[in-house]
């Protein structure tokens, strides 16, 4: 694709130039596992050495018995 814009540049009257691309990292770190354990900054779910929050819900009890 680049060469076809280098082609409608010149066309254009205008000079290509290059642009510094910038590193990608290796395909071994792009693909590494995450730390089992680690923790996740998720919402509901806290990270290593941070409180978890305790959410308590009631249920409604059943009447209990026979009802008409």
């Amino acid at each position: 694709y680049a060469s076809v814009i280098g082609a409608i540049l010149e066309i254009a009257g205008q000079q290509a130039q290059a642009v510094p691309v910038p590193e990608e990292p290796e395909i071994d770190d792009s693909w590494d596992e995450p730390v089992a354990f680690d923790g996740c900054s998720t919402r509901g779910q806290a990270k290593p050495g941070q409180p978890q929050p305790l959410h308590f819900v009631r249920n409604p009890r059943a009447p209990e018995g026979a009802s008409l």
